[in-house]
């Protein structure tokens, strides 16, 4: 497959794929409507291990949660051509993709399973530009489903897979300039005969975007879209995983750890599963930042705090491997109790700057809390959040705000 970026400040050129096309359109019908109308069938495009390129329509029940397909614009200039054709064939779709500007290709995403992509609609689908919107850079952009957001190469910018916000990266920047801060879009809809059509975008930023330029979600949208978000996330996990004031969850990740057992008499090891939410300050470019690891008590009776004792406290974090005072130029702790949840907390400094001029700075505060959510201390969480360039009074203030506990995932 063949992508062009030409005459627009395109810094990266991506060319793929020998072969021929193997997939007959005649076969599967592209002779569709090319009047005016709002929405068209997209047609993925995909590139065989041989080299070879297919092109096919897609239902919602062909691409697998967290996977993807390139299409081009159904409305933009290429397919134009295309759909005029009188008898579209396998050699003229190979010379129109060859002459296909970057911009007006679009990544078909299926969602990961946990952000609601096991849903058989077309809820579980999203389409963005492959076109970043770094103003010093415009590369294209891949989806990374192992990590399940998308990635830009060239600039570092990452964006949310949800909704195509920038959550990291320059680019974060729009967030307090007003400029474009999320991927150019598609809308998505499904056909009368099952297969998944595009709407035709409208060209503007503060709609579905232009590709390469973006699209501005300002900040109330932002965090209606982040709680969004986390509520399909919730629903799929069955815990209600919490909003942070002035912040925006990146991504939520199932993780596992092997940890030591305080009970000699058991194996040496235990494996450990948990949630992890990241999340940024929506007005920091990035700077400062929380994590939330969360431990499920009644799954993990081993982390129970059975005392509420410093020692104790520590024990556990120390099996956890967050009690390391090795890598810091200053270390201290406190504990405490807030509305019933009993807390340490660690703070840490570490060296910044150039040999000779370093200066014990960049503050991280981890804070454990243990949750109890039924009356004999049996269930409850243990929650270990990470703050990043905060205040311990910030970071106070994240764990009254916690509320954390089983939701009904039906």
């Amino acid at each position: 497959m063949v992508m062009k970026m030409r005459n627009r400040g395109i810094m990266l050129v991506t060319v793929v794929a020998i072969g021929v096309v193997v997939t007959s359109l005649a076969t599967i019908g592209l002779g569709f409507d090319v009047g005016e109308s709002s929405s068209r069938r997209i047609i993925a495009i995909e590139q065989r291990w041989d080299g070879s390129i297919t092109a096919r329509y897609v239902r919602v029940s062909d691409l697998k949660p967290n996977s993807s397909m390139l299409f081009l614009d159904p409305f933009n200039k290429t397919m134009q051509e295309f759909y005029k054709g009188s008898n579209p064939n396998p050699v003229s779709l190979i010379r129109l993709l060859e002459k296909a500007d970057a911009y007006e290709y679009y990544r078909l995403i299926r969602l990961p399973e946990m952000y609601g992509g096991d849903a058989n609609d077309i809820s579980s689908y999203r389409a963005y530009s492959i076109v970043g919107i770094n103003m010093l850079q415009k590369c294209l952009v891949g989806y990374r489903s192992e990590r399940q957001w998308i990635e830009d190469p060239c600039s570092g910018d990452v964006y949310r897979v949800w909704d195509g916000i920038v959550i990291y990266g320059y680019s974060m920047s729009g967030n307090i300039t007003g400029s474009p801060n999320a991927l150019a879009r598609l809308r998505l809809g499904v056909d009368s005969d099952g297969y998944i059509v595009a709407f035709k975008g409208d060209d503007s930023v503060r709609g579905d975007g232009i590709p390469g330029h973006g699209r501005i979600i300002l900040g109330k949208d932002v965090m209606d879209s982040s709680r969004a978000m986390l509520n399909a996330v919730s629903k799929h996990l069955g815990i209600n995983l919490p909003m942070i004031d002035g912040y925006i969850p990146t991504r939520v990740d199932v993780w596992h750890r092997w940890m030591d057992n305080i009970n000699s008499n058991m194996q040496d090891k235990q494996y450990i599963d948990y949630i992890n939410v990241s999340y940024v300050g929506i007005n920091s470019t990035g700077i400062s930042r929380y994590t939330l690891s969360i431990f499920d008590l009644t799954k993990h009776p081993i982390l129970r705090l059975e005392q509420r004792q410093e020692s104790s406290a520590l024990t556990i974090l120390n099996l956890l491997g967050y009690n390391s005072e090795s890598d810091s130029c200053r270390y201290e702790k406190s504990t405490g109790s807030t509305d019933g949840k009993y807390y340490i907390l660690i703070s840490r400094w570490y060296l910044t700057g150039s040999t000779g001029e370093l200066s014990c700075s960049i503050l991280e505060h981890t804070m454990s809390v243990w949750i109890s959510d039924d009356a004999d201390g049996v269930g409850g969480y243990l929650i270990i959040v990470v703050g990043y360039m905060l205040s311990s009074e910030e970071m106070l203030a994240t764990v009254k705000a916690l509320d954390i506990k089983e939701i009904d995932s039906s």
